[in-house]
């Protein structure tokens, strides 16, 4: 039973190991959003520039209020 358990592990862990090839797509929907200061920013100004973060959140959620100290960080 354990050498089959190892042979288990071999094989996911060898297919784990394999390089995968992805395509990273660019498509995108340029939209503008207000910021908390007064000006409004598109998408298009940053992409490719920044690291982009889109954090979708309300006031009520418990979780979202607990991630905002880690997002402000970065």
């Amino acid at each position: 039973m354990v050498k089959f358990f190892i042979l288990i592990l071999i094989f996911f862990s060898s297919l784990s190991s394999q390089q995968q090839n992805s395509v990273i797509q660019n498509n995108y929907i340029d939209f503008e959003l207000p910021t908390v200061s007064t000006y409004s920013i598109k998408l298009s100004d940053i992409v490719g520039k920044k690291l982009i973060i889109l954090n979708f959140w309300a006031s009520w959620c418990p979780y979202c209020n607990q991630e905002v100290p880690y997002l402000i960080e970065l």
